[in-house]
């Protein structure tokens, strides 16, 4: 498209413009006697010329002598309003300018962040030599105290135990038989027959010796049960333990049994308060023919703490008692049927004989069947016992000859026996016999001498009468001694 005008025009080519002012207002012709009416539009296409290769005809589109290609779609160009019937050029439309806008906030680039770099070690610089501090002291508080503490009471259970260890290696073990010779005891006399043998006692040398010797395996013993405050005793028994084939045999001694001490007649409670252990040893030697081995003096309280040591006693009473005694401070009350006894209850039960028929005989069959019970109850609830417990008790309550370490050493002997192995006796007799006035038991010796030899007798040759120095009661009704009659 060419624009043309007058002579005065200048030729335009196809698509260049003048540069658009920058504001309407602005404009201005060229010349100041321009006319519009001197314009023309032509819209033909100019016939090319030789020197432009580029122009071509009007007839012919320029891409007709290509190879038939797809032919550009044509720009349309907006037609111009041009107005021919005013007389003065109108000036162009004022292009609106738009409103500035508010710039966006720039966008503020993130660059990311460098990684860190290792920091270069520096070769370490020469220290001078530090002078060593001197450690400081600790401050006393609680705790190291406390620590020192518990330090000296470890070491102190440790030597105890140590001690306890040595005691129990060294004393704990089987006691040796001193009480008396190994042979029955030899009662001296006055024979009226010097061709009797029986007066020959021993050897023509006079050496006991000869005529037996104590079996080592069996130990004797005497227990004696004491009375409240008058210093007579109750309870008397005589017991044989053989450590070979445990077994325990116990003989009771009726307190009224009579004896004879000094060319009197006294009942045996008495020999405990007229010549302390040493005389009831020696009486007791005149009615078995032989010394006890070791001995024990047990007082109420013992009684107590031992069965209570034990944890009580499941026992059954076979019969109602009621008994009070002001003077004795005692006062007795069961009624039949199943107790358990504590130490305080046992002991009333076993001094309880006003409401047998045989009064002391009934309460001696009573305390054999107590013992009996709970002797059973010890051996089946061995493993919860603490022998040193009840050793404890027996050595602090108790008076006896025996050191700690054989009472230690003879608990754990008597664990071992079974129940059937343990038989209870009483020294047969007359038990409501009268001598002078006075109520005694008098004994039957040849009974006793039996029961002695089967169960009790610690040596390998019988005793007989010639080792027993007994008053009693012969067949015929007569009183002697039997000293006087061998």
């Amino acid at each position: 498209m060419k624009l043309f005008g007058n002579s005065k025009n200048a030729k335009h080519s196809v698509g260049r413009t003048e540069p658009t002012p920058s504001r309407a207002d602005d404009w201005q012709p060229e010349s100041e006697d321009w006319d519009i009416s001197d314009i023309s539009i032509d819209f033909s296409v100019p016939e090319p010329s030789d020197g432009d290769p580029e122009e071509h005809s009007t007839s012919e589109p320029f891409w007709h002598d290509l190879d038939d290609p797809v032919p550009p779609a044509r720009r349309e160009t907006p037609a111009r309003d041009v107005r021919n019937d005013r007389d003065e050029p109108e000036p162009p439309a004022r292009r609106e300018t738009p409103a500035p806008q508010p710039e966006a906030p720039k966008r503020r680039e993130t660059r990311p962040e460098p990684a860190p770099q290792p920091a270069r070690r520096e070769p370490p610089a020469e220290r001078a030599p530090e002078k060593p501090k001197k450690p400081k002291k600790e401050k006393r508080g609680a705790l190291p105290l406390i620590g020192k503490i518990l330090v000296v009471i470890i070491c102190i259970l440790l030597v105890l135990i140590a001690a306890f260890a040595a005691w129990f290696v060294t004393q704990v073990k089987p006691p040796e038989h001193t009480a008396g010779p190994n042979e029955p005891l030899q009662v001296p006399n006055t024979p009226t027959d010097t061709n009797d043998p029986a007066q020959n006692v021993g050897d023509s040398t006079g050496d006991p010796s000869s005529t037996g010797s104590n079996e080592r395996h069996k130990y004797t013993f005497l227990a004696v049960g004491m009375d409240d405050g008058n210093g007579n005793t109750d309870t008397i028994m005589v017991a044989t333990f053989d450590t070979d084939n445990y077994t325990l045999d116990v003989l009771s001694i009726p307190r009224d049994t009579l004896a004879y001490v000094n060319g009197k007649s006294r009942r045996v409670n008495t020999l405990y308060a007229l010549g302390g252990a040493d005389g009831i040893l020696d009486g007791i030697a005149d009615m078995v023919g032989y010394r006890p081995d070791f001995y024990g003096i047990i007082n109420l309280n013992a009684f107590i703490k031992l069965i209570d040591g034990i944890g009580g006693v499941d026992y059954y009473v076979q019969q109602d008692m009621d008994y009070d005694d002001p003077a004795q401070d005692l006062s007795i009350h069961f009624t039949k049927g199943m107790h358990h006894l504590y130490g305080q209850e046992a002991m009333e039960f076993c001094r309880f004989r006003k409401g047998y028929a045989d009064q002391d005989i009934g309460r001696i069959h009573a305390q054999q069947d107590f013992l009996l019970t709970a002797a059973k109850q010890i051996l089946e609830e061995s493993d919860e016992l603490t022998i040193t417990t009840l050793v404890s008790i027996f050595m602090n309550d108790v008076k006896t000859d025996l050191t700690a370490g054989e009472c230690t050493w003879f608990a754990k002997e008597l664990l071992k026996l079974d129940f059937e192995n343990i038989n209870f006796y009483t020294v047969p007799g007359n038990y409501n016999d009268y001598i002078d006035g006075n109520n005694y038991v008098t004994i039957d010796v040849d009974g006793l001498l039996e029961i002695v030899n089967e169960h009790l007798n610690p040596f390998d040759v019988d005793i007989t009468t010639r080792n027993l120095d007994i008053r009693t009661r012969d067949a015929d009704g007569d009183v002697y001694n039997t000293r006087d009659r061998w």
